[in-house]
């Protein structure tokens, strides 16, 4: 009887899992034979361009024109300062190429200035792309009010505007990932020390970052077993190598190491989220490129205990008890734990 139970259970399940994520529209003789031609129109999940404001209008523009630090910073993450300076390198690659691209999807560079000048300038797409990386990757809906463009040219300017940056991102000194010079280890050592006087030879940070990622279906297999005439029913939970089983979602694993100036000088980025923050530092080899920081400079990182059990002379970890931290025992700790002790 048990047997019957889960295996119309089983039966219900895959069935449900089957239609769950069928749409309307993706069944043609539905949509296109019955539905007339208005109920079709009803069912189209775009805002017209009737219904939007024009570009000059949009509140992207009212905000950019208001020339408010505080309102663009939580629209973009950039202030005013910051989003001309990356304005300037971003607008002649804008208006050089098109995004009207050829079949094989790349950009291509303007044959003529002739015709009507784009509606969409530089600063729009710009603000599209930094608006874009704040989101989670949510509809359009939101964004086609937001910049009074319909959703195709969403789409469009988005994968433009990523496409420049990239462009434009991979040939900029400042944009590099690299080892900085003897005088600014010595700049960021000396911030870090006027801050933090128990750390006088610090000179980075180092912390892991998940991302989330678009989540994959999940799927459910029922394999029938036989084993003395008894049917078993095994249900499997099929995961990517993207599934974080510790936080139950999808990410991108990246590791980090940044100064105090917010700059990340070492990195390694774009690993699956299965992956443990020590496992990425091993990968992406950032243990040596430390080690070499210290030994030209005698400067030491900052780091949590999630980072494995390495002690080396380079790292301080982290700890709740003062007198087993692996940076050691300085004057500043023993003055703490004689208060303490006197205290108690």
């Amino acid at each position: 009887m048990d047997d019957l139970i889960m295996a119309a259970l089983a039966y219900k399940v895959m069935k449900w899992r089957k239609h769950r994520w069928k749409h309307s529209r993706n069944r043609k003789v539905f949509y296109n034979e019955v539905l007339s031609e208005f109920e079709r129109q009803r069912r189209d999940r775009r805002i017209p361009r009737c219904a939007l404001l024009s570009v000059n209008k949009s509140p992207w523009r009212k905000l950019l024109r208001l020339r408010s630090d505080q309102a663009l910073i939580t629209f973009t993450g950039f202030d005013m300062e910051s989003f001309r300076s990356v304005l300037r390198i971003f607008a002649p690659e804008f208006d050089d190429y098109t995004p009207f691209t050829a079949k094989d999807g790349c950009i291509v560079t303007k044959k003529s200035k002739a015709g009507r000048p784009r509606k969409i300038c530089a600063c729009d797409g710009l603000g599209l792309y930094l608006n874009w990386t704040r989101t989670r990757g949510a509809a359009s809906n939101n964004v086609q009010m937001t910049f009074g463009m319909t959703s195709t040219n969403i789409g469009l300017y988005l994968r433009f505007a990523r496409r420049i940056i990239v462009k434009i991102l991979r040939r900029h000194e400042l944009a590099k990932i690299a080892i900085p010079t003897r005088q600014q280890l010595e700049e960021y050592r000396a911030a870090i020390a006027a801050r933090h006087p128990a750390l006088p030879d610090v000179w980075c940070t180092m912390d892991g970052l998940k991302l989330y990622l678009e989540c994959v279906g999940t799927q459910i297999r029922v394999d029938n077993k036989n084993d003395d005439n008894a049917s078993h029913m095994t249900f499997h939970h099929d995961h990517s190598e993207f599934y974080n089983d510790w936080q139950h979602d999808h990410y991108v694993t990246n590791v980090f190491c940044f100064c105090p100036d917010g700059t990340v000088l070492i990195a390694c980025f774009n690993v699956p989220g299965c992956v443990h923050d020590s496992q990425v530092v091993w990968w992406g080899n950032i243990y040596n490129k430390l080690e070499i920081v210290w030994n030209s400079d005698g400067l030491k990182c900052v780091l949590d205990s999630a980072f494995g059990k390495v002690n080396r002379e380079f790292l301080i970890k982290s700890s709740q008890d003062y007198m087993t931290a692996d940076a050691g025992i300085t004057d500043e700790q023993l003055m703490i734990e004689n208060l303490q002790s006197k205290e108690r």
